[in-house]
């Protein structure tokens, strides 16, 4: 029996070595893409009519906070219902509603969403 554990917490091992090493080849393959578009960059921009960079922005956003939507509903059409509860005027309210859509469409990407805000 200890023979058949340390054989599964081996594979196991073996398999989160497997995930790892994709993920850093992911990150060393999107790092050469990366400097070979910063160095093309200025190419790029001409051909696509833009402006020069001024400033290169902080790229990494914070992680997005847990969302709990009022009504999520799957309808008999095959549609998806958001409804969201408004008890006052909610000035990010267009915002949260785009993240939502974002989130549902997701999780179910073939599904037209109706979003209405009460």
């Amino acid at each position: 029996m200890e023979k058949a554990r340390s054989r599964k917490g081996a594979g196991f091992f073996i398999e989160i070595f497997s995930r790892d090493r994709a993920l850093i080849e992911q990150v060393k393959y999107d790092n050469l893409l990366k400097t070979i578009f910063f160095d093309a960059m200025p190419a790029l921009l001409r051909l696509l009519h833009c402006a020069p960079v001024l400033e290169y922005l902080n790229v990494e956003f914070p992680p997005r906070h847990k969302m709990v939507a009022d009504v999520v509903a799957l309808l008999a059409d095959g549609k998806i219902l958001h409804l969201e509860f408004q008890v006052t005027n909610d000035p990010d309210m267009l915002w949260r509603c785009y993240h939502y859509y974002g989130s549902i469409s997701q999780r179910w990407p073939k599904a037209e969403i109706i979003q209405v805000v009460i």
